[in-house]
């Protein structure tokens, strides 16, 4: 189940980019943010840190105004990944 996570993550990532995909990204950070939740297998973190790195192409991708509406449900995977890199030094 992992991979097929982080596959998607990186799928999205560089559909961000293509102006046809744009509008259709848009409903997909919700289950973003319910996915990287899921904390309970030990590659979390890895998935933690790809979606760390699509965050600024989606936000690109859609657009600063819609982005805004989920700005605040990606801060906590953000700031978790943050304590754990933190952590781990």
């Amino acid at each position: 189940m992992f991979l097929f996570f982080y596959r998607c993550m990186h799928l999205i990532g560089d559909i961000s980019e293509l102006p046809l995909c744009q509008q259709e990204l848009s409903p997909l950070v919700p289950k973003i943010v319910e996915a990287v939740g899921l904390r309970n297998y030990p590659q979390h973190v890895t998935l933690l840190e790809t979606t760390c790195k699509i965050i600024p192409l989606l936000a690109k991708g859609i657009g600063k105004k819609p982005f805004k509406e989920y700005l605040s449900s990606v801060f906590e995977p953000i700031f978790y990944s943050l304590v754990l890199a933190y952590n781990s030094k």
